[in-house]
């Protein structure tokens, strides 16, 4: 089990027009610790969300654990705002949105896409079957979780559990190296219950048509979440870091 406890800390980087000023308290209104429920049926249509409104706000039905104004939109892309650390509040666990109860899934494939705003890439990560008992817990999570290791380079699957650490299940390097000019989709497969079937996918987006860079799979039996969860995206960022400098594009939520 790895422990995460360097992730926290962190701003995004500007997406627009330097120093311009990003208002974190706008995004205060959508902070909740409202939790999803177990065992939602597998129904209703694909959700997307390409965060084309206007600055500071998130809305569209998200919902921020814990962490007032860690996340907020900028020029059409959803960015990890300014914010001093705090005592962890602002670590992975913490820093999260994720759909409501009534979109729970137990069978879902979630996807978004992710633009470098330079190197190191960070730690953008994209999770499913976020579990309600723990969702409204300060610096506790459970879910299946995506994302990019800036410690080792190498995108993971992991399973986090509780108290900021997690399992990793399977790696792999970007092939090519990742870059600022080429934006990336994270997509994460989750499905049944016995075993839990995984899969995460590196996608890159070259000559205007995705391509595939990597991908890792895995099924869980011991200590899996065979229960409904819900989708979302979080971020981390090492303490050393002065940016998250990484935003945010094109959400989507597919039931399987």
């Amino acid at each position: 089990m790895t422990n995460l406890g360097e992730l926290t800390g962190g701003a995004v980087a500007d997406a627009g027009a330097a120093d311009a000023p990003f208002d974190v308290a706008a995004l205060d209104g959508a902070t909740t610790t409202d939790a999803p429920t177990e065992g939602a049926p597998d129904a209703g249509p694909t959700f997307r969300d390409d965060f084309a409104r206007d600055d500071g706000t998130i809305g569209n039905g998200w919902l921020l654990r814990r962490t007032p104004g860690c996340f907020g939109i900028r020029g059409g892309e959803l960015l990890r705002s300014a914010q001093t650390p705090d005592a962890g509040t602002d670590s992975y666990v913490d820093c999260l949105i994720y759909r409501p109860a009534s979109e729970d899934l137990l069978n879902v494939e979630a996807s978004v896409i992710v633009r470098f705003k330079d190197t190191p890439q960070g730690w953008p990560q994209i999770h499913a079957r976020i579990q309600k008992g723990t969702v409204g817990t300060a610096g506790m999570l459970d879910s299946y979780f995506f994302f990019l290791n800036r410690s080792s380079g190498f995108f993971e699957l992991g399973h986090v559990h509780g108290a900021a650490a997690f399992d990793v299940f399977a790696t792999f390097a970007a092939n090519p190296a990742l870059d600022s000019t080429t934006p990336v989709r994270l997509t994460l497969r989750v499905t049944g219950t016995g075993p839990v079937k995984l899969v995460g996918t590196l996608d890159r987006f070259v000559n205007g048509q995705w391509l595939q860079s990597g991908q890792v799979a895995h099924d869980e039996d011991a200590a899996s979440i065979p229960v409904a969860g819900s989708v979302g995206l979080s971020s981390g960022a090492a303490k050393d870091e002065a940016t998250s400098n990484y935003a945010y594009d094109d959400f989507t939520r597919t039931p399987l």
